[in-house]
């Protein structure tokens, strides 16, 4: 059993710490994204209260001005969109509170995510690293978000993992995960790819592909 260089590529004995050909250390290098999104709990919350005030204050403004019927009209239309809000809010950042991880050794590429099946790949299973930035426009809300599609090819496989920006990785944590990759890639002489794929408006509010 031999033991390649991540920066030469020379078959070095098992045993070796540092490469015979290049003198790089050949230690497990382990480069790991570990988060929550804790921030982004605090601010929705942060957000939806300064929301529910400014309810209120316009409901108790609606009572003054126009009168106790038509106060309850205005109850009616403004309640429902704020109690919307908030479910969907807690829907959005579920499981918000666990960790996910990015892990990237010189042998493989763990990807875990709450609620989700564990990505695990071999360096050696493939031959191409293409990731695909894409876009979905909500026109309710006026708001992008932005997917990551990781795709690994080699000679007779293709596996593919999408994590959504922001929901669950940062973006932050995703443009370094993007450059570590390409690094390793470049290193080992694996095709890197990174496409981004600008995002349509439409009625539908189809995916671009």
């Amino acid at each position: 059993m031999s033991k390649i260089c991540s920066k030469c590529r020379f078959n070095n004995k098992f045993e070796a710490k540092f490469c015979e050909n290049c003198g790089s250390s050949l230690s497990e290098d382990i480069f790991e994204i570990k988060e929550t999104l804790q921030k982004a709990i605090i601010f929705s919350i942060l957000c939806v209260s300064c929301f529910i005030f400014i309810m209120v204050v316009a409901n108790i403004g609606i009572f003054l001005e126009v009168g106790v019927p038509q106060g309850f009209i205005g109850m009616v239309i403004i309640w429902p969109i704020t109690i919307f809000l908030i479910l969907w809010i807690i829907y959005y950042l579920r499981g918000g509170t666990k960790v996910r991880r990015f892990v990237i050794s010189n042998d493989y590429i763990l990807i875990q995510i709450p609620d989700r099946t564990i990505f695990q790949i071999s360096w050696s299973d493939f031959k191409t690293i293409k990731i695909v930035r894409r876009a979905t426009w909500d026109l309710v809300s006026n708001t992008q978000t932005r997917y990551y599609n990781f795709n690994f090819k080699g000679d007779t496989h293709h596996k593919s993992f999408e994590i959504e920006a922001g929901r669950e990785f940062s973006g932050k944590a995703l443009k370094k995960i993007r450059a570590k990759l390409e690094e390793l890639a470049n290193n080992k002489g694996i095709e890197f790819i990174y496409f981004k794929k600008k995002p349509k408006k439409s009625k539908d509010l189809e995916n671009v592909m």
